[in-house]
């Protein structure tokens, strides 16, 4: 059996790529063709696609590297809440060097666990240790 979903298959996914949540998306179908649909429907309609549609990992080419990824809000289509920055491959050499300046640097030693203040016995009540006594 055929689902009702098929025909707006690349709509969905396209949708999901800009990081569209499933709600977002059931409203967008509603809104422009008239589709009612629930989000968990266009949840189970994608992970069962993407279980038949298996490629091997070899066989995927990596996107291009972009500068700047942006990242949408459900609210409005095209309001930005945020960008992230993908690494430059020149900056690596900078982030080894980095690794390697925290590897050779000497290690401090913790510092010594702090004596205690007060000195217990079972059945007893708690007494105060005196700091300039010496032991």
């Amino acid at each position: 059996m055929r689902s009702r979903l098929e025909p707006y298959d690349e709509l969905i996914r396209a949708l999901r790529r800009k990081r569209f949540p499933y709600r977002k998306i059931a409203s967008i179908l509603k809104e422009r063709y008239q589709l009612e649909t629930s989000k968990s429907a266009i949840h189970d309609f994608l992970r069962v696609r993407r279980k038949h549609s298996q490629v091997f990992p070899e066989a995927i080419a990596p996107p291009p590297p972009s500068e700047t990824a942006r990242v949408f809000s459900d609210t409005a289509e095209g309001s930005t809440i945020g960008s992230v920055h993908s690494p430059q491959p020149g900056n690596q050499a900078h982030v080894y060097a980095r690794m390697e300046e925290l590897k050779r640097r000497k290690r401090v030693p913790p510092p010594p666990p702090p004596k205690p203040r007060f000195h217990y016995e079972e059945g007893e009540p708690l007494r105060l240790i005196d700091p300039n006594k010496k032991d």
